[in-house]
């Protein structure tokens, strides 16, 4: 945060590349950036869908379960995110 504000001043904040990480490691990350301020938020498409997907597109999934999983996993998402920012 020290450099952002030294060496970008105008930077509104962070979002941090979830680059395929599992939901366990995510939810570890989200711990321990929570106390830096300048975290905004996760881009983490894949660790949504991606193993679903490719599941789905070998037909080992039906359109229903990839539609589950998908949706559990934002869920789940969403409830890290609200935990941190909460401070839980």
């Amino acid at each position: 945060e020290l450099l952002l504000q030294e060496y970008d001043p105008l930077c509104q904040g962070v979002l941090v590349l979830g680059l395929n990480a599992t939901l366990d490691a995510l939810e570890s990350k989200m711990k321990t950036l929570q106390s830096h301020n300048v975290i905004k938020g996760f881009a983490v498409g894949r660790s949504i869908w991606g193993k679903a997907a490719q599941d789905w597109l070998q037909k080992e999934l039906s359109d229903e379960e990839f539609i589950n999983i998908v949706t559990s996993k934002f869920y789940q998402l969403i409830d890290m995110w609200t935990c941190k920012t909460a401070g839980v």
